[in-house]
């Protein structure tokens, strides 16, 4: 299954959501924005996604420089 998982990335909460292929939603979650916290969501949740996609406002610099990739 072709899967998808977006990150909304704020100072204190990350909004997370999961689709696949035709855009059914599989997941969605909000947990801490933390570099960790969200590696390990996105490896339980998000194994095998395709791309992960990170909105571009100012909280989302430097997780690509984290291992978030």
């Amino acid at each position: 299954m072709v899967i998808y998982a977006g990150m909304d990335v704020s100072d204190k909460t990350t909004h997370l959501c999961v689709v696949d292929g035709e855009g059914v939603v599989l997941r969605r979650d909000c947990v801490a924005s933390d570099p960790d916290v969200l590696a390990r969501w996105l490896k339980s949740h998000a194994k095998g996604a395709v791309r992960v996609v990170l909105e571009t406002g100012g909280y989302g610099g430097g997780y690509g420089d984290r291992g978030l990739r």
